[in-house]
């Protein structure tokens, strides 16, 4: 007879059979649970330099479809974005595709690190790393003169 014990156990062995099978199928994904979080901080813009705004900012930052991406959720009072990022084994590389009212753009990206690069243009990058125990930074520089130089800066900190 089948008991509740027994479907408890199955269920039990399901979940952990689940959970190898997803982290296995997708080792390149799970590079970058370190982004994944409720994310709460602050978006500083620069022009030359020097701060010319800053801004509250939210992220929500998930896996979905069983690991193969990762979706950002970014809210703040200039920009909502709605980005995906997955892993393609035949170009070997992740690939950044941020959505938002004006449209999509796909752009490669990748792991150094712990660092997430994407590369925007030949001029402007956009870098994704860990900022200490529950801290995320993301920045964006622009190449003028042959220099890297910030063009925005987020801190966040983990609310979970």
């Amino acid at each position: 007879m089948f008991t509740l014990n027994y479907f408890f156990a199955i269920g039990l062995i399901l979940s952990v059979v689940s959970g190898y099978t997803q982290s296995s199928k997708h080792p390149e994904m799970d590079k970058l649970s370190y982004l994944v979080g409720e994310w709460v901080g602050e978006s500083t813009l620069f022009n030359n330099g020097q701060i010319s705004s800053k801004e509250s900012a939210f992220e929500e930052i998930c896996y979905d479809l069983n690991g193969a991406i990762l979706v950002i959720k970014l809210n703040s009072e200039s920009l909502k974005l709605h980005t995906i990022i997955n892993y393609s084994q035949s170009d070997s590389c992740y690939y950044y595709t941020p959505f938002s009212e004006k449209g999509s753009r796909r752009l490669k990206a990748n792991l150094n690190t712990e660092k997430l690069i994407v590369h925007a243009s030949k001029t402007k990058r956009f870098i994704f790393e860990s900022n200490g125990e529950n801290g995320l930074k993301e920045y964006g520089e622009q190449r003028t003169n042959g220099k890297w130089t910030l063009y925005f800066e987020d801190t966040f900190i983990n609310t979970k």
